[in-house]
């Protein structure tokens, strides 16, 4: 399972490794497909600002439970340089930079790109593909006489290009706005002539390993029996159900589509609730949700039995750390299913 946008073109990757390809990786998308029975996930691209990122936590677990995790290019190569100790294997110059510390801000590999009907187009430059292209001019072929020498940028030069692009927000980041900055024709010769898309070179490297088979095999699986109530236990929970929805809507919103009334949606949450607790307990073997509950350890001075599933129910999902858009999912989910 690889998650792939704007590092590199669907068809070009195709052509690489025989996949099952998916979007730009939201938080949880990890936890999914290990429950989905991935073995192999390689991370490329993820999102950074409009949804939630990818979570370490979940890629740790992933690994925990037998997936050989691989990260190249953009998120994959920032959770590669901080899970790299733990397991998953980064491939590449960028994940190289951060692991080794001379790169460090996420905003290196962030840009902004299309949609996915037009295959995620790339409306900014990486300032990781402008540090390679300027790095080029100073190594290997440009230094021992394969470019011309007017085309080559000085240090100064390229020194100032560089802490231009870093200034500049990530989404206005161009090489032609950073040539324009600098006022150089060599500089600006050289960044078009010369771009470097390294995002692209890793993610290529990263598909290519995984196509050959030549890494080793992925560490033996291991089952935890993590605290139910620990904050990463309730994020993976939600990840697994589904409910963790990006494209949520607020509870009134969708009452009010649905033409729930206000002297309605009190006795909605509660069968959203109980339902929600029920699945988890058929989900886990429980035989009922009272089981469920001893199972899990919850407890409530002074309550038991049939009181303390009253009182789990009334505290609903958002007590143990689930947002209440999780919550206008189900019920839209639930009203579909119920009104015309």
């Amino acid at each position: 399972m690889v998650f792939l946008g704007p590092s590199l073109p669907r068809d070009d990757a195709a052509a690489i490794l025989d996949a099952d390809w998916r979007p730009p990786a939201r938080r949880g998308d990890i936890h999914r497909a290990a429950r989905d029975g991935a073995r192999v996930v390689v991370l490329i691209d993820g999102e950074f600002h409009g949804s939630p990122s990818v979570w370490p936590r979940e890629i740790v677990d992933a690994m925990a439970d037998g997936v050989a995790v691989h990260g190249a290019s953009s998120m994959g190569a920032l959770r590669a340089a901080e899970l790299h100790t733990l397991g998953m294997v980064g491939h590449g110059r960028i994940f190289e930079w951060y692991r080794d510390g001379a790169i460090e801000a996420d905003d290196e590999v962030a840009l902004t790109y299309g949609p996915a009907e037009l295959g995620w187009p790339a409306l900014s430059e990486p300032l990781v593909n402008l540090r390679a292209t300027l790095a080029a001019a100073f190594t290997g072929a440009a230094l021992t006489g394969a470019a011309d020498p007017d085309d080559l940028p000085s240090r100064t030069e390229a020194d100032a290009a560089l802490a231009h692009a870093i200034a500049l927000p990530f989404a206005e980041r161009s090489m032609d706005a950073v040539a324009r900055a600098v006022g150089s024709p060599r500089l600006a010769r050289w960044l078009t002539a010369r771009r470097i898309d390294q995002k692209r070179l890793d993610a290529e490297e990263a598909l290519r390993t995984v196509a050959a088979a030549s890494l080793a095999p992925p560490p033996p699986k291991i089952r935890r029996a993590p605290d139910p109530c620990s904050p990463w236990a309730r994020r993976r929970l939600a990840a697994e159900l589904g409910i963790d929805r990006p494209d949520g809507l607020e509870l009134e919103t969708v009452a009010r589509r649905h033409g729930v009334t206000g002297a309605e949606l009190p006795e909605l949450r509660r069968r959203l609730s109980r339902r929600f607790f029920e699945d988890r307990a058929r989900a886990e073997g429980a035989a009922d949700l009272g089981a469920w509950i001893a199972d899990a350890g919850i407890r409530r001075s002074g309550l038991a039995g049939d009181a303390l599933a009253d009182w789990l129910v009334a505290a609903g999902p958002a007590h143990f750390g689930y947002a209440g858009w999780c919550e206008a999912a189900a019920l839209d989910e639930l009203l579909r299913g119920e009104r015309p």
